[in-house]
Order: structure tokens, then C-alpha cells, then sequence
């Protein structure tokens, strides 16, 4: 997985290029805003309605072994089945373990959990997140990075591109805006997410603004 703190400084249409490095120790002021992202992204933003409540899932943790061979089933009836992010994390901690590094194995972990804790809260569609999670890793697993200019060049070509699927110039930039909104608490929730659509270039994929376009608004951004 990409180091958070040296994402390159190049234009993205679904997320800014200018997080700073993440300080050691959490100060105060990053974990205030952690729970102010957290709210955020349940749907709690000053001076718009409430969004629609999502039903309590409970954590996979105690179910016994038959249960989880019915996973589809408890999807199907709304709750969300982690498995191809579960699959997604795993092989980056399992990577950070071989190479001797613990702490970003735990960061990674960690990051995991906070993530599938925060999808699973919001009621976000299984068959929806993973779709947007392949573009991510497909993105990812490329045999190498791309350049900055071939950055710069998607962007523009998907920002033409959407502005003219939307026809209005201020309803894009609305929508779009939403969905910055919502990555960025993403990332405060789950660190490293800014930093791993920057070096693949997935924040630049058309499918995957018109994802984040529609989980924003669904979670009332």
C-alpha cells in the first residue's frame, strides 16, 4: 500500500493533493476532527436534515460457522459482507508482517477495521463498494504507477467528460464538492485512503466519481 506521506503533488477530480504527513502522536485537534468526520459520515450535518437512519448490523464476531456460510444470504437482507475488503487489506498486512514491519502492519489493520466499521454503520450497498474497490485495486496492482502528467491528463478528460454527462456546470461542481467532503472524513476515519487513490490514479476514474457522488449524497453531504 502507497505511503501516506508521499503522495505526489499532481490535480485529481475526487480528492485533494496536499494532505500533510500524519504526526506521530494524534493531537488533540486530528481526533476532534475524526469525530466530527465520523458524525459526518453517518449522515449528522449541521443545518441539513438527518439522513435516513440505517437499521444496526452486528459484528461478525460470534456468529458460529454455519451462519457464515449464509454470508450472500446476509447481504441480501442488508447487511454488509466485507470479504473482498477484508481480502483487499489482508494482503498489504500480510506484505508490511513479511517485510519485518510491524507498525505499518498494525496501521494497515487498523485502518481495515475502521473502514468496514464505518461502511457497515452507514448501510452502504455490499455489490456498490465492492465494485468501486475493484477500480481501487485494479488501480493499485498495476505493474507501475502512473506518471503525473498522465494524472493531469485523466483528470481533465474525466472532469470534461462528467461536466458533460451533467449538462450544468453548478450541479457538478455541487455533487463534486460532496464527494471531496465525504473522501476526506473517509480518510480521517480510515488514514491512507487519500494517499492510495493519489499514487494509483483511481481518484481520477469516472466510475468511481460517480460512486462517490452517490454515496455522498446518500449519506447526506
Amino acid at each position: 500500500m502507497p505511503d501516506e506521506n508521499s503522495a505526489p503533488d499532481a490535480a485529481h477530480v475526487l480528492f485533494p493533493s496536499d494532505k500533510p504527513a500524519v504526526p506521530n502522536r494524534e493531537p488533540e485537534w486530528v481526533a476532534a476532527q475524526r469525530i466530527e468526520a465520523q458524525r459526518r459520515l453517518q449522515g449528522q450535518h449541521p443545518g441539513k436534515p438527518a439522513a435516513p437512519a440505517s437499521p444496526e448490523v452486528k459484528p461478525d464476531a460470534g456468529k458460529d460457522d454455519a451462519a457464515k456460510l449464509f454470508a450472500a444470504d446476509a447481504n441480501a437482507a442488508g447487511e454488509f459482507n466485507s470479504t473482498e475488503t477484508d481480502s483487499f487489506f489482508n494482503t498489504y498486512k500480510l506484505n508490511a508482517i513479511k517485510d519485518q514491519d510491524p507498525d505499518r502492519a498494525e496501521a494497515i489493520g487498523a485502518a481495515h477495521e475502521a473502514l468496514v466499521a464505518n461502511v457497515k454503520a452507514a448501510g452502504t450497498p455490499t455489490d456498490e463498494w465492492n465494485a468501486a474497490q475493484a477500480i481501487v485495486r485494479e488501480r493499485v496492482g498495476a505493474l507501475s504507477l502512473p506518471s503525473v502528467e498522465l494524472i493531469q491528463a485523466e483528470e481533465a478528460k474525466t472532469t470534461e467528460a462528467l461536466m458533460a454527462e451533467y449538462g450544468d456546470a453548478a450541479k457538478f461542481n455541487s455533487d463534486l464538492a460532496a464527494a471531496n467532503k465525504f473522501i476526506e472524513d473517509l480518510d480521517k476515519v480510515s488514514p491512507g485512503l487519500i494517499a492510495t487513490l493519489n499514487h494509483s490514479g483511481a481518484g481520477n476514474d469516472p466510475k468511481l466519481v460517480r460512486a462517490a457522488i452517490k454515496e455522498a449524497r446518500r449519506r447526506g453531504y
